[in-house]
């Protein structure tokens, strides 16, 4: 993806308006650029750091973003704010919880990661990650598993127990 890098760092104010970011952290307004340059521009701000948000104002811009950006950074994650009218239906439901548990989990796991959400996705509260991560199951090809301990965490978790598995978040 350094082909798509190094016009921008070719250009001067995109040098400059760098530099300021690198010095002085903190929300920036960038004008000027036709709406397709977004993403391009947003990329290539950070790509010198390990962990970037991308926050916008609504979840249909945050999509928009999100199928943009996917364009440069394959490992990009969407975080969907909590959909009251439809979080607790079957498919809406665990398709957001599933989204939501894939960022937090590429924010754990990888070395560098990328998150695009809105501000009402900022406002929900979640565990600090240290403790997320304490909660993270493990298990090994060969190693043996007491089911019984297994199934409580699971349910602690917020898994439901059902005797077929049929969509995300159910174990049997």
């Amino acid at each position: 993806m350094k082909a798509f890098l190094e016009p921008l760092g070719q250009l001067e104010a995109f040098s400059e308006l760098k530099g300021k970011l690198m010095k002085t952290p903190g929300i920036t307004l960038l004008s000027g650029c036709v709406e397709s340059q977004k993403t391009h521009m947003a990329y290539g701000f950070g790509a010198d750091f390990k962990r970037r948000l991308i926050l916008t104002y609504s979840e249909k811009k945050a999509k928009e973003i999100y199928e943009e950006y996917r364009f440069f950074d394959r490992g990009v994650q969407l975080y969907p704010a909590k959909d009251f009218l439809f979080f607790h239906a079957d498919i809406q439901g665990k398709l957001l919880q599933q989204q939501r548990i894939c960022a937090v989990k590429a924010i754990l796991s990888q070395e560098e990661a990328t998150v695009i959400t809105t501000l009402d996705g900022c406002m929900d509260r979640l565990l600090p990650l240290e403790e997320i991560e304490k909660l993270l199951l493990h298990m090994e090809v060969g190693g043996v598993l007491n089911m019984d301990a297994w199934a409580a965490k699971l349910v602690f978790l917020g898994y439901e127990r059902v005797g077929q598995v049929e969509s995300p978040g159910q174990f049997a």
